[in-house]
């Protein structure tokens, strides 16, 4: 698949971003195990492994990269063939639940050994706060402790992102790290806030 310029400069940002503003706060395991949940257009499979093989030298490989969305996606239309495995649609691919997350471990072979290092929710659609809440809690609840939970939060969306940490905050759900990437300018409004997350202790 051919990616438009646009796209794959977004992608070399979100690598730029992640790597300027999660490492103080995850450790990534030698296998590391990542999840993109509601992966739409950009090829997060890539920015997730080049992330972690800029900054921690894990080799691609070694990068096991699921992908979830309620929505049935074109495969061949919109997703490039580099996710580790795949659940998509209303049933599979609802992140609200645990299944995606179950499944995924199962389908890597290390279901019941672990938990994800990394779980990546970019551009996340904040029409119901609530229902993003669930998905959100429930990233974390599958989340190792060494692992981070990190969003990427369009500028237009900013005011409902305040409105989802207030819930969040009721559930006693704080990110580590929330702030402005200051790299507005060159994304077009899509990479205007990070927020980075950790499971309870």
């Amino acid at each position: 698949m051919n990616i438009s310029p646009f796209l794959a400069d977004l992608e070399k940002l979100d690598v730029r971003i992640l790597k300027s503003y999660v490492p103080p706060h995850y450790k990534p395991s030698e296998l590391t195990l990542a999840m993109c949940v509601g992966v739409q257009i950009l090829d997060e499979d890539c920015i997730v492994r080049k992330f972690h093989k800029e900054q921690y030298g894990i080799k691609e490989e070694s990068v096991k990269v699921a992908a979830c969305n309620t929505e049935e996606l074109p495969e061949s239309d919109i997703l490039r063939q580099g996710y580790d495995y795949k659940a998509f649609n209303q049933f599979q691919g609802d992140a609200r639940l645990s299944d995606p997350y179950i499944c995924a471990l199962d389908g890597l072979g290390v279901l019941g050994e672990r938990k994800f290092d990394f779980v990546y929710i970019r551009n996340p659609d904040l029409v119901d706060i609530i229902e993003w809440s669930y998905v959100f809690r429930r990233a974390l609840e599958w989340t190792e402790p060494t692992g981070v939970v990190v969003t990427l939060v369009r500028r237009n969306d900013t005011g409902r992102y305040s409105q989802l940490l207030a819930v969040l905050e009721q559930h006693k759900v704080r990110p580590v790290l929330s702030c402005e990437t200051r790299v507005e300018e060159n994304s077009g409004g899509y990479c205007h806030t990070i927020g980075v997350f950790k499971p309870a202790a």
